[in-house]
């Protein structure tokens, strides 16, 4: 059995749940999803409380037991017992650690052995890259959207419709992830009417104060109130899965929406520095075909 250990936001417990997925048919085995650390109050002042947000998907939805969780990891959440509680634990011949050393796509992974706990982030397509029609067919939700939001719907399947993704309120608060600017967005929206003409601009954002102010486009925009978001913001998810092309922020959630749309030539265009920092520049996360701004 795999256990891969849920951690961040519905975008990262997407990539996550994707990895051990992929994982699991690859090999014919078993896994389960570590929530623990989702379960738990937080103890930094600045961390984010963030809740388990895969139970709207139609996922393979499995928990590992805190005996099957001990059993595997041990006293792995307190770092300094980490490599040798690994190393006793491999030694032993009861499970095989893999903890995520960088942001890097890791081909190793794919052949992970039965018995692995997996603890990082993996984002990136090549993890699940031989399995995406399951990877889609699973993040599909379980409830259609409320009627409240169909003409919404409608709306943008029958437009040529660019979905603009802008992410603030907690990376605004530290220096860390960083922030798109309204260049990046205007320089996204030309690059997309050079190329398939004019377009109707939906705007998701959990700051449409700020888009207000600071979103002037040569398109027609619309911005998606927060009624239409839904408890987990499945529905815009959603709605924005419909959009016909994509102006992601630096955002996981923005990027499932993207890489989830079926929208034939669609054209997707990503932040070229992900990091507001010297962090890796994330090659991997975007797929071949994606502009980077």
């Amino acid at each position: 059995m795999y256990i891969v250990r849920l951690m961040g936001g519905m975008g990262n417990q997407m990539f996550q749940y994707a990895v051990a997925r992929s994982l699991s048919l690859r090999t014919g085995v078993e896994f389960k999803m570590d929530r623990w650390f989702l379960d738990r109050r937080p103890r930094r002042p600045r961390y984010v409380l963030r809740n388990y947000d895969l139970g709207v998907f139609r996922i393979r939805e499995q928990f590992a037991s805190p005996v099957e969780v001990l059993r595997h990891r041990g006293v792995l959440g307190q770092r300094r017992h980490h490599v040798l509680w690994s190393s006793i634990l491999s030694a032993a011949g009861l499970v095989r650690v893999y903890r995520e050393r960088s942001t890097r796509f890791d081909a190793s992974v794919l052949s992970l052995p039965d018995g692995t706990y997996l603890e990082g982030y993996f984002q990136s397509p090549c993890y699940f890259a031989d399995f995406a029609e399951e990877i889609r067919t699973d993040f599909t939700l379980k409830s259609p959207l409320p009627e409240a939001s169909q003409e919404l719907a409608r709306e943008v399947e029958s437009s040529p419709s660019v979905c603009l993704h802008v992410r603030r309120t907690d990376y605004a608060l530290t220096s860390y992830h960083g922030v798109c600017s309204s260049d990046y967005y205007r320089d996204g929206v030309k690059l997309i009417t050079d190329k398939v003409g004019p377009v109707r601009v939906f705007v998701f954002s959990d700051d449409l104060a700020w888009c207000r102010a600071n979103i002037a486009l040569a398109a027609e925009v619309r911005l998606v109130e927060q009624e239409h978001a839904g408890p987990q913001s499945e529905h815009h998810l959603n709605l924005m899965t419909r959009c016909k092309h994509f102006i992601i922020s630096n955002s996981s959630f923005a990027w499932w929406a993207a890489w989830l749309s079926r929208a034939t030539g669609k054209v997707v265009v990503a932040p070229r520095v992900w990091f507001a920092g010297p962090q890796d520049p994330m090659d991997d996360l975007i797929p071949k075909g994606w502009h980077r701004l």
